[in-house]
């Protein structure tokens, strides 16, 4: 059985492209393209997806209390994963917020959306069929990572990496590091 994943998107072409693309990866993907779906999903708590990706820039819904909300339907005491990304909300502002607001994982869609798979596989480890150039790795010390697009170490790649934890500890980490200056 294919791992379910819940994507959260009002943007039609959004919501098609990345459900496709999670598709492709072999997840199995929910869709919930609006406020009576994420309602219906909140009421059914018991049946939310282990995984979730959400477009923050919901109308008449703040994304991010939503992801605040998510995260507290817990599945026998486990909270789900939220994966925030968005092309409108970037920036270090919106990083913040989605932290704040207890996601996971906080991507720029759609030019990060390799990133979005490899948060995705490692958060389910075996349970999700791996790309088929294997498993990315995603080592412990956040300054050994790069973004291959830009072969030196991001912000995003950090925050990737350490599941938006002490974000401003592992930056000053890589950005002190040798391979940075």
């Amino acid at each position: 059985m294919n791992q379910q994943v819940l994507v959260i998107d009002f943007e039609p072409h959004s919501l098609q492209a990345t459900s496709r693309m999670l598709e492709e990866q072999g997840f199995d993907v929910l869709r919930a393209p609006s406020l009576a779906d994420i309602d219906q999903i909140v009421e059914q708590a018991a049946s939310v997806p282990g995984l979730i990706v959400l477009e923050p820039m919901l109308p008449g819904l703040d994304g991010f209390k939503l992801c605040r909300t998510l995260k507290g339907l817990k599945q026998d005491g486990i909270a789900p994963k939220v994966l925030v990304g968005s092309k409108i909300f970037q920036g270090a502002r919106y990083r913040s917020m989605a932290r704040d607001a207890g996601a996971d994982f906080f991507y720029k869609k759609p030019s990060e959306n390799d990133l979005l798979i490899q948060a995705l596989n490692r958060f389910v480890g075996a349970d999700a069929r791996p790309p088929e150039s294997g498993p990315p790795e995603f080592p412990s010390d956040p300054s050994t990572i790069t973004d291959s697009r830009e072969h030196r170490p991001t912000e995003d790649s950090v925050f990737d990496a350490i599941g938006g934890l002490d974000i401003d500890e592992a930056l000053s980490r890589v950005m002190d590091s040798p391979r940075s200056q």
